[in-house]
C-alpha cells in the first residue's frame, strides 16, 4: 500500500512539473508586466492609506478630557462591586473623575436620582423598578449587582445543612429578611 502512494505522489510530481515546462514564454512575460502593474497600483494605495492613518492617530493622540461621574451606592453588599474603581479613583488612576455616595438606606438615594443629581446608582431591584415609574422612564436599569441573593454566613463549622439550624435563631439585616 505504501508503494502504490508513493507511486501516486511520484506521478503528480512528474505530471506537474511538465505543465509547468510546457508554459510559454510569451505568457510569462505577460504576467510579469501585469505584476509589476498591479503591484505599483497596490503601493500608490499603500502609501495613501499609510498617509490616511498617520492623520488620524494624530487626531486620537489627544488625551481626553475626564468626566466627574456622581454615584451612589448602600452600604454594604450593594456596594461591595464598586470597591475597585473607588480604589482606582483614590489612586487617581480611574478613568474619570468619580463622587461617591454610600448611604445607608436606599430613601437616601432616591431623592437625589428623582432630582438628576446622580449618573449612576446601586439600589435594590425594587427601588430602582419604582425610580424608572417616578421619572417616567428616563432611570434605566444597566446591571443586576447581586440577583436579588444575598448568604448568611456563620462564624466557624458547625452548620453545614438547613437541619444544622433547627431550634437556633439567625440574624439577616434588610427589610423583609
Amino acid at each position: 500500500m505504501k508503494l502504490k502512494r508513493l507511486a501516486a505522489l511520484l506521478m503528480a510530481a512528474i505530471m506537474t512539473l511538465s505543465f509547468a515546462a510546457c508554459s510559454s514564454q510569451e505568457s510569462t512575460e505577460s504576467e510579469n508586466t501585469t505584476t509589476e502593474n498591479t503591484q505599483q497600483e497596490e503601493n500608490k494605495e499603500t502609501t495613501e492609506e499609510n498617509k490616511e492613518t498617520e492623520e488620524e492617530s494624530e487626531v486620537k493622540e489627544e488625551p481626553a478630557e475626564k468626566v466627574t461621574i456622581n454615584i451612589a451606592a448602600l452600604k454594604g453588599p450593594t456596594s461591595l462591586g464598586m470597591l475597585q474603581i473607588m480604589e482606582n479613583d483614590a489612586a487617581g488612576t480611574a478613568a474619570n473623575d468619580y463622587e461617591f455616595l454610600l448611604a445607608g438606606a436606599a430613601d437616601e438615594i432616591v431623592g437625589k436620582v428623582v432630582a438628576g443629581e446622580l449618573d449612576i446608582a446601586a439600589v435594590p431591584t425594587n427601588v430602582g423598578a419604582t425610580l424608572y415609574n417616578k421619572t417616567q422612564g428616563a432611570v434605566q436599569l444597566a446591571a443586576l449587582n447581586t440577583l436579588g441573593v444575598l448568604y448568611i454566613v456563620e462564624n466557624g463549622e458547625t452548620i453545614q445543612s438547613i437541619e444544622d439550624l433547627a431550634g437556633k435563631s439567625i440574624v439577616a439585616t434588610g427589610q423583609g429578611s
